[in-house]
């Protein structure tokens, strides 16, 4: 499954003048959550051709499938709770309806991110602002820095 959280004209609608995008940071306004369901498997090439938006960077993020399954079913509800909002937007490939929070600048979609991240159990560090993600892998891997796009794996032992 694929989410995505945006301001409502700027991202659902494609509304992209400076007009909607001042709007969009300078004050709260309304936001979107776009919903896809990606078929397949979950490796890397079928998960690109399946965005149709361009991906510098595809990590898989290990995490415990009962974080999945609780922030599937949150993100689910949300959708299926304003379904009367619903848009389809073709250039993303994505179904938008309304999020009930707002979205602005210190309430933006790297912060909402942050927060699905911290919900499946990774640790988010130093503010979240802007898109200047770091991935911080194991120790003896190398760091990277990318524009984000996380594939959810399920654990399939018990952390030791």
């Amino acid at each position: 499954m694929r989410y995505a959280y945006g301001d409502w004209r700027y991202y659902a609608q494609r509304e992209m003048g400076v007009s909607e995008a001042s709007a969009a940071v300078l004050w709260p306004t309304r936001a979107g959550l776009g919903r896809r369901q990606l078929r397949g498997p979950s490796a890397a090439a079928s998960v690109r051709r399946q965005l149709g938006v361009w991906v510098e960077g595809l990590y898989e993020v290990i995490v415990d499938a009962g974080r999945i399954e609780a922030l599937l079913i949150r993100l689910d509800s949300v959708h299926e709770a304003n379904l009367e909002t619903r848009i389809y937007n073709a250039a993303y490939d994505l179904e938008f309806v309304h999020h009930p929070s707002v979205y602005w600048a210190l309430h933006n979609s790297n912060e909402v991110v942050a927060v699905w991240l911290k919900e499946l159990g990774c640790r988010v560090r130093r503010p979240v602002i802007f898109s200047n993600w770091t991935v911080e892998p194991p120790p003896g891997e190398n760091n990277s820095l990318f524009d984000i796009v996380i594939v959810l794996s399920k654990k399939t032992e018990k952390p030791r």
